[in-house]
């Protein structure tokens, strides 16, 4: 039994070391990371845009410019109901809705952004402009104007169970694929071995010395490591 565990374990080493090569990974690391970096330097040079987009939806406010901030508002002219789907769903980021001077609502997917409190500010400083331009000025409208404007409504569109959800479902994605390509390198590695000892009349000499199941046995395990080394590189490189 543990001859057999030998030959099977010598089989399964030659096997590998005959498909791995250290020289191979290198050079297949380097060439992962140099199109990641390309790519990425590529993304960044075509889509450069420091802030982030603040869609609205609604007329009532007239919001002073934000170059400054991290963020930029821009107005859409897409139904109320549509905006809350893509919001839901991901395709859009947050989005203000106007209701009124008084009544903004915030978008958002699952949880406030980073640039919240200034995005509150911002909104505020509009609701006091705009009150000031229509009131008449007079003591009361003033008090009520340099007052904080009313809370704005933080609707959340996607609770974070049903990301969780999406995640998941992100992972076993990545499973499935995972299995696709250990299947795919190995039966190339157990085809190009086999043809390869056919042409060179491998087989015979091999059989000839151990056992048919033993060869067979350490093939299969060889060339299973060599498939799993493969992917391991790849999730490396990525």
């Amino acid at each position: 039994m543990i001859e057999s565990l030998r030959m099977v374990w010598n089989v399964a080493a030659f096997e590998y070391l005959r498909v791995v090569k250290l020289k191979d990974t290198i050079l297949t690391v380097l060439l992962f990371a140099l199109g990641a970096l390309g790519f990425a330097w590529i993304k960044g040079e075509s889509g450069k845009d420091p802030q982030a987009t603040v869609g609205v939806l609604g007329t009532a406010l007239s919001f002073p410019e934000s170059e400054h901030l991290p963020f930029r508002l821009s107005p859409s002219e897409l139904k109320e109901q549509e905006v809350r789907d893509k919001v839901a769903d991901g395709s859009l980021g947050p989005f203000l809705i106007v209701h009124d001077v008084d009544h903004v609502e915030l978008l958002v997917q699952d949880e406030a952004p980073e640039y919240y409190d200034e995005l509150l500010a911002h909104i505020a400083e509009a609701q006091r402009s705009t009150k000031m331009r229509s009131s008449g000025l007079s003591a009361s409208a003033l008090e009520e104007i340099f007052q904080a404007g009313p809370p704005v409504e933080l609707a959340i569109q996607a609770p974070k169970a049903l990301r969780t959800r999406a995640k998941l479902r992100r992972l076993a994605t990545y499973c499935l694929m995972a299995v696709v390509l250990g299947l795919f390198f190995g039966s190339t590695y157990l085809f190009t071995g086999i043809t390869g000892e056919k042409q060179n009349h491998v087989t015979e000499s091999v059989l000839s010395a151990i056992p048919v199941q033993t060869w067979i046995d350490g093939k299969c395990v060889g060339l299973a490591l060599a498939s799993a080394y493969g992917l391991l590189t790849m999730a490396l490189s990525w």
